[in-house]
């Protein structure tokens, strides 16, 4: 999946994730097609890069990792770490990385809950899980695709986890959770566009369970069920805030029949203001 544009101005955005860290990509990540002009104006710095040079050289020269290194299951991209991260990786990966940077490799692993402990595992306690998922309009892209649930259960669900950031990209925007209220959410629920989700997950410490229970249902699995065990740690996620302005006729947006759905997220979106969190 890459670097499509929006992740390419979070990232410039939240540079102290990358800044003088051990970063890890889970593949040779390339920027995403069809947005090279733009990436241009925006970022005319970065076009000395080759499209097979570019993580390197945006991590690495424009951003200022101290190291960067590549994980895949095959050499054939030029990986510097081989591990199928299906199976346990090598002990003398865990705790090395700063950050990992996951950019479309979760949806192909079919054994979600070991790839997801191995992630964990090669972080150092503080180290930080970058990741942009597909979420809607994907069909037989992986073999997942993932919904804002799964990374919100998992962080309450665990206390050696804290989550910064959840966002969604759609239309090339970056939207962030807090704000996406109902209007947001119809819109979305009926984008035809392909819709990303992504965030950010600091680890705190090396426990780590993936016996989720959806928060969704659990109050009525437990009223209906004394069987069924919930997490006695459950915890309140505090991701950033928007501050608000008046919103006049969003409904009406959400609704409008003319409108394509990338508008209605821009005039919906625009309505909000976001304060980016400091990890």
């Amino acid at each position: 999946m890459g670097y499509p544009l929006p992740i390419v101005r979070y990232l410039t955005e939240q540079s102290h994730l990358i800044h003088k860290k051990k970063v890890l990509t889970l593949g040779n990540l390339y920027p995403s097609g069809g947005q090279s002009r733009r990436r241009a104006r925006l970022f005319p710095e970065l076009t000395k890069y080759e499209s097979t040079q570019f993580s390197s050289g945006f991590l690495r020269d424009y951003l200022k990792a101290s190291s960067l290194q590549v994980l895949d299951v095959d050499p054939y991209q030029g990986a510097d770490v081989i591990a199928n991260l299906n199976k346990k990786v090598d002990p003398k990966l865990v705790g090395e990385f700063d950050t990992i940077l996951d950019f479309g490799t979760l949806e192909h692993l079919s054994n979600l809950s070991m790839a997801l402990t191995n992630i964990f595992s090669l972080l150092k306690q503080h180290g930080s899980y970058c990741f942009l998922l597909p979420a809607n309009n994907w069909i037989d892209h992986g073999f997942f695709q993932f919904s804002p649930t799964f990374f919100i259960d998992l962080i309450s669900q665990n206390q050696g986890l804290v989550g910064h950031d959840l966002f969604y990209v759609c239309n090339q925007q970056l939207i962030h959770f807090s704000q996406c209220d109902h209007y947001v959410r119809r819109v979305l629920a009926h984008s035809q566009s392909p819709i990303f989700v992504g965030g950010v997950i600091e680890k705190i410490s090396s426990d780590l369970s993936l016996d989720l229970v959806q928060s969704k249902y659990s109050d009525s699995y437990v009223s209906r069920d004394s069987t069924i065990k919930v997490p006695s740690q459950q915890k309140e996620i505090d991701f950033p805030k928007e501050t608000k302005k008046t919103q006049i006729g969003r409904s009406m947006i959400s609704k409008a029949p003319i409108l394509p759905n990338s508008v209605k997220l821009r005039l919906l979106t625009d309505t909000l203001r976001y304060a980016p969190s400091t990890c």
